[in-house]
């Protein structure tokens, strides 16, 4: 098997979508991108209401938003759920939602799942747990506790930094 850049496995993704429709809708299938770079809000807008010469109300802008590029690890997730299944044929890849929620008048609770694996994945028999990470995140302690149950286990557990050593690693585990 090959190992795919971004835009080949995109090229790819699109092809094998097309197999799983009719013929007439093929047309209208727009090439999924896999964008990994987002906007993050460092320094919010900050302005001050007053009033013009005519009495009316403005907004003054005294300090700009200023962003910076952040990695998108939920499309980095939607790409591995995506190449797992087309490439590898694989019906049984899901995400893991562990994050907890906000309820009003309670405020946050705490997801009960912590420490799970963002993917879970059933290749040839066996199991793959991913977790997906951007370069500069490292693992919290229960994700060491959860990875160590699965390896002990017998699965495959793959920490997901970057699309090209997903797939090498899923490569060597399945050769």
């Amino acid at each position: 098997m090959t190992i795919y850049t971004i835009p080949e496995f995109e090229q790819y993704y699109h092809q094998w979508k097309r197999t799983q429709m009719q013929p007439r809708f093929h047309d209208t299938l727009p090439i999924e991108r896999f964008n990994l770079n987002k906007k993050k809000v460092v320094k919010k807008r900050k302005t001050e209401l007053t009033t013009n010469h005519l009495d009316l109300p403005v907004n003054n802008i005294l300090q700009h938003k200023e962003t910076k590029d952040a990695f998108n690890t939920n499309k980095f997730t939607d790409l591995i759920i995506a190449y797992l299944k087309s490439v590898h044929n694989c019906n049984s890849a899901r995400r893991i939602s562990s994050e907890g929620r906000y309820r009003p008048g309670v405020g946050f609770l705490k997801g009960t799942h912590t420490g799970m694996e963002d993917i879970q994945a059933l290749i040839k028999g066996k199991l793959f747990a991913i977790e997906v990470k951007s370069p500069t995140d490292r693992m919290s302690d229960e994700q060491k506790k959860r990875k160590a149950a699965v390896e002990s286990d017998g699965g495959h557990y793959i920490i997901a930094t970057s699309f090209e050593q997903v797939q090498s690693d899923l490569l060597s585990i399945l050769k």
